[in-house]
């Protein structure tokens, strides 16, 4: 796969790559990993409620809010 960047990206990647002293291609795998992995864990979460829904499990809105709280106010 081949991915191309804007200028500005490129910049980007290159002054990150710089400062971690490490190749932009190993920084741009690296970004890439934790943007992926945190999208694909959401995602897993959204189909996870929508089953939880579809069995007619809810959360009364106590629960819900220390949910957010514990997942979301940091």
């Amino acid at each position: 796969m081949e991915i191309h960047l804007t200028p500005e990206l490129e910049e980007q990647l290159q002054f990150v790559a710089l400062n971690a002293n490490k190749d932009a291609e190993e920084v741009a795998r690296e970004v890439l990993t934790q943007m992926l992995g945190e999208r694909t864990r959401m995602i897993r979460r959204v189909e996870q409620a929508q089953a939880s829904y579809a069995r007619g499990e809810f959360l009364e809105e106590e629960e819900m809010d220390a949910l957010i709280a514990r997942n979301f106010d940091r």
